[in-house]
């Protein structure tokens, strides 16, 4: 915004075309969002969620580019929290973002494991349920219910005046892709999150 004497007096943000895609999926040469990159290069941050390396993630290594050349990823990191205190996030929000990403890239590599439910039509488990505990404690509900939202899905059909619930199970394939539709909702929601809490600010 521009005042009379064509001086900036202030701005407005919008959400433009985030690139969601990319969460989960990049193409060769292409990093995930930096800020994924930023948060591993903290070891104490990593200590605290249990993080390892870069190329430990699925979401992080499609694109086979984990580092670029001249970039400071913990440089990086430290201007983009102090951009944090600059913009008034609390701690809290600061946190609760944080282990957002955290747990993003735990769903990432969440394996599954086939299950006997039918020929044409099989079902999906959790190989490693310590990777799916672990996202679900950064996203603050219970593991089972992450389990169920990753494996199944749910058909709601009403049938006079009551409702019949039918889960259906998802096969590893399906389940895959139901994660990785997750990762890019949260961090789309995220985004949209710290945009709307500036303008609120």
């Amino acid at each position: 915004h521009f005042s009379n004497r064509n001086h900036v007096c202030g701005a407005s943000i919008e959400c433009y075309l985030l690139e969601k895609s990319r969460v989960v999926d990049q193409q060769k040469g292409e990093r995930n969002f930096h800020i994924f990159y930023q948060l591993l290069s903290s070891s104490d941050l990593c200590r605290t969620y249990n993080l390892s390396s870069a190329a430990d993630y699925r979401y992080l290594t499609a694109g086979q580019c984990l580092e670029v050349e001249g970039m400071d990823d913990k440089a990086n990191f430290l201007e983009v929290l102090n951009s944090f205190e600059s913009l008034g996030f609390t701690k809290e929000d600061r946190e609760s973002i944080l282990s957002l990403l955290a747990a993003i890239l735990k769903l990432g590599n969440i394996k599954y494991v086939e299950t006997g439910s039918t020929s044409l039509h099989p079902g999906s488990d959790i190989a490693n349920e310590d990777v799916l505990r672990e996202a679900a404690t950064l996203l603050q509900i219970p593991a089972n219910s992450l389990k169920e939202a990753i494996c199944t899905r749910r058909i709601t059909v009403k049938e006079g005046n009551g409702v019949t619930v039918t889960v259906i199970p998802l096969s590893c394939r399906e389940a895959t892709q139901n994660c990785d539709a997750l990762a890019k909702e949260l961090y789309s929601r995220l985004f949209d999150w710290i945009v709307g809490r500036r303008q609120r600010a």
